[in-house]
């Protein structure tokens, strides 16, 4: 009895405490990603360097990889379908030299080859993805995309 005697103000002068205190107002967070404004020059300079890197190490597998993707990119940016088939044979120059562990060049070749609208290639690459990797969300990605595409 005594103890709940004791609680009693205790609980009181807490609530009170609570009740006249101001509730703080959390800080305004920008819900906005912060990244430097878009720099025009940066990806021809991206470029470039993978450029240099290739003709250094010619046979590199995951330098003609990026460079085919930068091709890829090119075309997204540019609307040249020319860069598309520079990305194709850079990709399978990649895959020559190199399958094993270079799945990054097939999606890059699937890519190249969607933007061709050469859907039955592209999706024969994301099922082998795909059957390589079932767990694979950029395969199953690929497929889908040329479902959608074949309005399969």
């Amino acid at each position: 009895m005594r103890r709940s005697l004791f609680a009693i103000p205790a609980l009181l002068l807490l609530l009170h405490g609570c009740a006249h205190r101001p509730t703080p107002v959390a800080p305004a967070v920008s819900l906005a990603a912060s990244r430097p404004p878009y720099d025009p020059t940066l990806f021809p300079k991206t470029m470039a360097f993978h450029e240099k890197r290739l003709k250094e190490t010619p046979k590199s597998a995951i330098n003609l990889n990026f460079l085919a993707a930068d091709y890829n990119q090119l075309c997204r940016e540019t609307g040249d379908i020319a860069d598309t088939f520079r990305a194709e044979q850079l990709a399978r120059r990649s895959l020559q030299i190199r399958t094993h562990h270079n799945d990054a060049a097939y999606y890059t070749l699937a890519q190249s080859l969607f933007t061709q609208h050469r859907f039955v290639e592209s999706m024969e690459i994301g099922k082998k993805m795909a059957a390589r990797s079932p767990e694979d969300l950029q395969a199953a990605y690929l497929i889908v995309e040329n479902q959608t595409a074949r309005a399969d």
